[in-house]
């Protein structure tokens, strides 16, 4: 059984890999989007389409659109490094680092979806928005009081 300590190290292991997994995703839908990979290429996220979806709602121009995305991007990268950074040095501060860009991630989707009103387009858009940082800030937590 892992201790206490192994086990904090693991939750941020599987946030990196789970973030790097995102990034890569969303990077190879932005590929697709940029006519650079095929549109029947499999390991992307859907996430550009979605996006074009939920921010039709004001008419949001295609490039306002395309700038949203590509931070998504290099925020998610950004905490990505950071955690995978903090797992391998086992650095508390710069674990919260990452976490703290993961929490204002999620956040400013959860804020985004209620701007562009994304429950309308999917209510699962919100909803899983909330979970994920619900979750990561129960990690950033976890990582402090155990």
């Amino acid at each position: 059984m892992p201790s206490i300590s192994e086990l904090k190290w693991i939750i941020v292991w599987i946030w990196a890999i789970w973030l790097a997994l995102v990034t890569i995703m969303n990077i190879c839908e932005a590929l697709m989007a940029l006519k650079i990979l095929p549109a029947n290429f499999k390991f992307a996220s859907s996430n550009w389409s979605l996006l074009l979806n939920v921010t039709a709602i004001y008419n949001t121009p295609r490039a306002i659109v395309a700038l949203l995305f590509a931070g998504a991007i290099v925020w998610e990268a950004a905490a990505t490094i950071l955690l995978f950074v903090a797992g391998l040095g086992h650095s508390l501060p710069i674990t919260d680092l990452g976490f703290g860009l993961m929490i204002a991630l999620w956040g400013g989707f959860l804020l985004m979806s209620q701007f562009f009103r994304s429950f309308v387009v999917n209510p699962a858009i919100p909803e899983a928005h909330r979970s994920i940082y619900g979750v990561c800030m129960l990690s950033w937590v976890a990582m402090h009081v155990f």
